[in-house]
């Protein structure tokens, strides 16, 4: 009887042990890159590394989504890749959630790099078209105030939200494709 009641103990505590040990996805992660500056612009920059895995899987498989995902339309969206470098840089175009408040498109400069296991992203020069009344008008970024308008804030929120869900998904590419 103490044996059946170990065992229980032991299956209980490896229930609520297990299922935080499983890796989640970025994106179940919900991970968020935050706009930081740059001088005086805004920027998404940081580094992801991948481990088990060699540097021209990682590039590949980055070059490989962005090519799918990105820059379908006859994959005119990719301006510079080295091979050798293990780079590429491509320009973005993010659009606000269909449920969103804000209804904007933003504009981007994307640079990627593989080095030593990690993935660096750099995202730049990152611009806002939003309708104006019958108009659509383009901000640079760095043209908000977020401090003293509470709809800069929103935009700037929206980028955020819209950029993290589209490294994320980036991210889980590259991971589960080895």
């Amino acid at each position: 009887m103490i044996t059946r009641l170990r065992l229980w103990v032991i299956v209980f505590l490896l229930g609520g042990v297990l299922p935080s040990l499983i890796a989640q996805t970025f994106t179940e992660q919900k991970n968020t890159y935050p706009l930081s500056a740059d001088g005086s612009k805004y920027v998404v920059n940081g580094f992801i590394p991948f481990s088990p895995m060699n540097d021209e899987s990682i590039y590949a498989n980055a070059l490989l989504w962005t090519i799918k995902n990105v820059c379908s339309a006859q994959r005119d969206g990719i301006t510079e890749v080295s091979i050798p470098a293990k780079s590429f840089s491509c320009n973005l175009v993010l659009t606000s959630q269909a449920d969103a408040k804000q209804k904007n498109t933003y504009y981007c400069t994307a640079q990627f790099q593989v080095k030593d296991g990690k993935l660096v992203y750099y995202l730049s020069n990152i611009q806002i078209e939003s309708s104006v009344v019958i108009m659509k008008k383009v901000t640079p970024m760095e043209k908000l105030q977020p401090e003293k308008k509470p709809s800069h804030q929103e935009t700037m929120d929206d980028f955020v939200q819209i950029e993290s869900q589209m490294l994320n998904k980036l991210f889980d590419f590259v991971s589960t494709n080895q």
